[in-house]
Parts: structure tokens; sequence; C-alpha cells
């Protein structure tokens, strides 16, 4: 009797292991379609590690003591340079390039943005050091805030 269940439940988790193997692998394929297609269309950025930092303004810098995350987050810039989406494993946001800004280096992009809540950021991507910041810098000097954001890999360059 004990074993009926035992082999009933272990039947059941395998139907269900396989049922799940089976929607991953359709995933996979899928995405693998979708893909070579979309990649064309923008520039493409993942991290799995961001830092939310604070300015001190008595010291004229950034902090170094900020709030460390682990999380997975896929920014993309479409090919026009117009849109940012920067999605997070529980948010997305969408950036609206509004102006270029000089930079000192021809590896670094400065865009100032508006987020689709309105809010006026600037963001830096540094494709030499593999690093993007968004920057706030709005509020008062004592308020403003940076996200640092560790490029993990990057596509869809030339």
């Amino acid at each position: 009797m004990i074993l009926n269940k035992f082999i009933k439940i272990n039947l059941d988790l395998k139907s269900k292991i396989i049922t799940q193997m089976n929607y991953h692998k359709l995933y996979i394929i899928i995405t693998l379609l979708i893909l070579p297609f979309s990649l064309n269309a923008q520039y493409s950025f993942s991290s799995d590690y961001f830092e939310m930092c604070d300015w001190i303004p008595s010291k004229g810098e950034w902090s170094t003591n900020c709030e460390q995350y682990n999380a997975s987050n896929l920014i993309v810039v479409n090919k026009d340079e117009t849109v940012i989406t920067i999605t997070g494993p529980e948010n997305k946001a969408t950036l609206y390039i509004q102006n270029t800004l000089d930079t000192e280096s021809e590896s670094q992009v400065f865009w100032e943005v508006v987020t689709d809540e309105g809010e006026n950021l600037s963001i830096l991507f540094d494709l030499e050091t593999n690093i993007i910041r968004i920057l706030d810098l709005q509020l008062q000097e004592s308020r403003w805030q940076m996200i640092h954001f560790e490029v993990k890999n990057r596509w869809g360059f030339d």
C-alpha cells in the first residue's frame, strides 16, 4: 500500500517535471526564433548587480557606502536611441531620451531622459568600463542619488 502511494506520487512528480521541461523547451525555441530579429533593432545590456548611492555635498563626491542589490536586469536601448527599457525581476521602467550630452570620452554616451512617470534623470553608459549610471540630480544637492549597474554582458553592437 505504501509502495503504491510512493509510486503514484513519483509518477505524478515525473509527469509535472516533464510538462515543465516541455514548456521550458518551447520557451527556448521561441526565444531562439525571435532573438535574431530583435538583436538588430537594439543595444542590450545585462546586469546581475547594482548599487544605489547618495551624494555627499560636503565632500563633493558619491558615497562609497552604497546599498547593494543582487538582481538581474536587462537594459535595452532601441537602435534609434529614443527609448531605454529597464526590466528587473519585479518591475519595468521606460526612459525616453530627450537630449544627448557631451562626454570626455568616445566610449561614453550621456543622455538626459524622462521616465514613464515624468521624472527627469540622466543616464551614462560607459562602454569601456561596462558601467551604467542613472543619476537623479533634480532635487536639492543633498538628495542626489545614483544607481550604478555593473554590466555583465552586452550585445547588438556592430
